[in-house]
């Protein structure tokens, strides 16, 4: 049942978060613990293999995580009922024939087969997923009867409901494969951008017009700009000529790489005269096309599918 390509008959959609990090946690610190941001729900993008709904669409908020988590399941419950049409046209001249087996329960299962929408992420379960939890749950439940959750410690493995599945992908990767050997192997063309996720910490800013500056892209936590590559970081064409690489990066050629990077998204801003809201859409936008290009393998299909026909016959 997970994402496989149109030309097998297997449908599913991708989808990731983006988050404002704001400084106010309300939360007090412990001699042990620092909470340095409270993580507030700001978007959600989706992306499918299902006709019709290729292209990721990115869901903004209007301050309201619960009704952004509303849009993002009648999304995603528009496509699940167009795939489940067009998974019945495909076992249409088996449906007879499984509905005259006597056993009940595997009836079940093949219409729950043909019923659910894969949703997948990557990294979800320890973060997409617990972020949006409170709300996600408490949306559901109104529309949806929830089969079973699978949770480990604070993770959610997996989320079944009448017509979706969450799973994440990484629990079908080898152990401790990165975001970047993930797309790698599964020959992923396109790459993420670049975003200023600690300049983000006001859902206030989605409105402003004006694009951050160079220095707003540091991340403290990897202890660099963003922006920047990292001295032996594989370039785009475009970037190598305006370098001139030649083995790794020097000081000065990492500093002018990322001046490039930051212009071509200023240009961008600008010329499409965006808002800063604008520009997460398309952010969050390339980030899930580019998962998505990876989930697409199908070697990936194969082991997703296996994966999910085990969880259906368990449960």
């Amino acid at each position: 049942k997970a994402v496989v390509s149109t030309q097998s008959g297997h449908y599913g959609r991708g989808f990731d978060i983006e988050c404002a990090l704001v400084r106010d946690t309300g939360v007090d610190n412990s001699a042990r613990v620092e909470f340095s941001a409270k993580h507030l729900l700001a978007s959600v993008s989706v992306c499918s293999n299902v006709p019709g709904h290729e292209q990721p669409t990115c869901l903004i908020s209007t301050g309201c995580e619960k009704e952004l988590v509303k849009r993002f399941i009648e999304v995603v419950t528009e496509i699940s009922d167009i795939s489940s049409g067009l998974m019945r046209e495909r076992f249409s001249e088996y449906m007879e024939a499984v509905h005259q087996i006597d056993d009940e329960k595997l009836v079940d299962r093949f219409e729950e087969y043909l019923q659910q929408l894969p949703l997948l992420s990557f990294c979800g379960q320890k973060y997409d997923i617990p972020t949006m939890r409170t709300q996600l749950f408490s949306v559901l439940l109104q529309v949806e009867e929830i089969n079973y959750v699978i949770k480990r410690g604070s993770s959610y493995s997996a989320i079944s409901t009448e017509n979706f599945l969450f799973l994440d992908v990484t629990n079908y990767l080898a152990a401790g494969s990165s975001y970047d050997q993930f797309l790698k192997g599964y020959g992923a063309t396109v790459h993420k951008s670049f975003f200023p996720y600690e300049y983000f910490n006001d859902l206030g800013k989605l409105a402003s017009t004006q694009f951050p500056r160079y220095q707003d892209f540091f991340s403290s936590l990897k202890g660099r700009n963003t922006l920047e590559p990292t001295p032996d970081e594989t370039l785009s064409a475009e970037e190598q000529l305006v370098v001139h690489q030649n083995g790794h990066l020097t000081v000065d050629q990492v500093l002018t790489v990322g001046v490039h990077r930051y212009e071509s998204l200023r240009r961008m801003f600008v010329d499409n005269n965006w808002t800063f809201g604008d520009f997460l859409a398309y952010y969050n936008n390339r980030y899930k096309a580019t998962i998505f290009a990876a989930l697409i393998s199908p070697l990936l299909f194969r082991r997703l599918h296996f994966a999910a026909c085990i969880l259906l016959l368990k449960f």
